[in-house]
């Protein structure tokens, strides 16, 4: 009977020491595999690309926190508009120095907040705290280019297909204000520089140029090297680059209503004379010009006059044609 209870007791002893052993290896095995996840080399990964090799997967967050703290925007409420993962790195990869590689990330991440949005032809162009503001937002931009005109022909109108919804915008689109949204909106953005090529004509000096292109000598003749700028030939081509007008989100049309009284010019008549000689020509009568109203719409975007149209016109005096003698008489 003792000995049946001192196997019992032996058993249950070594199953405890078996049950801790266990327990040991598990732990040690957990801490070995976090230890190399958070010491071994770690890859950043956007859109499923390795864009950057980093020391360890702490290395890795930490930028990727930064690049969030970085934007201006609250980090918790900071997302990234690409897929952004961290993964463990391969063998043969070298990692590079935090600071270099936070470069490279921030130039591959870009950092989005979701914000109640105004949409221009499907993509957010300005992002507020609240539904009314975006709203309030598009009434603004309208007062705000609709107070220039004199005589309103009607209510100013977006030439874009616009909404509001919430949507993913980066940090420096969103604004606090109707009012800093409507500054952002329409203040001009620094214009486009894009490649192109002038053809010299007469009288073209480079200097001339270069002013009319808004570029530098400088800048000119690096453009052109192995050009003799001083001895410009007619027809030769050059290359330049050309500044776009600025492009803003929204365009503001409005169309001011202008009533005007002018004078309608006479037709002049031409009538066959016998008695004049063939080529000759004599003005017979000046007629008399007419008058009429006409009601203008002068159409502006965002400011800028583009064009305008007729909408009404009334005639106040009929015009009286002109007559003008056309000789048909053969000369002798």
């Amino acid at each position: 009977m003792d000995n049946e209870k001192t196997i019992r007791s032996l058993k249950k002893q070594l199953l405890i020491e078996r049950i801790a052993f266990g327990v040991l290896v598990i732990a040690l095995v957990v801490n070995f595999t976090a230890g190399r996840l958070s010491g071994g080399k770690s890859m950043i990964m956007v859109d499923g690309k390795p864009v950057v090799c980093v020391g360890s997967e702490r290395d890795a967050r930490n930028i990727l926190e930064k690049i969030k703290s970085n934007s201006g925007a609250n980090p918790l409420e900071t997302e990234f508009k690409q897929e952004v993962s961290i993964a463990r790195a391969p063998r043969n990869a070298s990692p590079i120095p935090t600071s270099r590689a936070m470069s490279v990330a921030r130039n591959a991440i870009s950092p989005v907040v979701n914000r109640w949005s105004v949409i221009a032809d499907g993509k957010p162009v300005v992002g507020l705290p609240s539904k009314q503001d975006a709203a309030k937002t598009l009434e603004m931009a309208k007062i705000k280019f609709g107070s220039q005109a004199k005589n309103l022909a009607e209510e100013p109108q977006i030439r874009e297909n616009v909404s509001i919804a919430k949507a993913a915008i980066s940090p420096e689109q969103f604004q606090k204000t109707p009012e800093d949204a409507v500054h952002f909106l329409f203040t001009p953005r620094e214009p486009v520089r894009k490649n192109s090529t002038y053809t010299v004509r007469q009288n073209d000096v480079a200097v001339e140029i270069a002013k009319k292109l808004s570029l530098s000598p400088g800048e000119l003749k690096k453009l052109n090297p192995g050009v003799n700028l001083d001895r410009l030939a007619i027809g030769a081509t050059l290359q330049v680059k050309e500044s776009t007008a600025p492009v803003y989100p929204l365009t503001i049309i409005v169309r001011d209503l202008i009533h005007r009284t002018e004078s309608v010019p006479p037709q002049m008549v031409r009538v066959s004379s016998p008695s004049m000689f063939r080529g000759k020509t004599a003005t017979v009568n000046q007629g008399k010009p007419g008058k009429r109203t006409v009601d203008i719409a002068a159409i502006y975007e965002n400011g800028t006059r583009v064009g305008e149209e007729v909408v009404s016109e009334q005639v106040l005096a009929t015009p009286v044609s002109g007559k003008i003698a056309i000789g048909i008489k053969p000369r002798p």
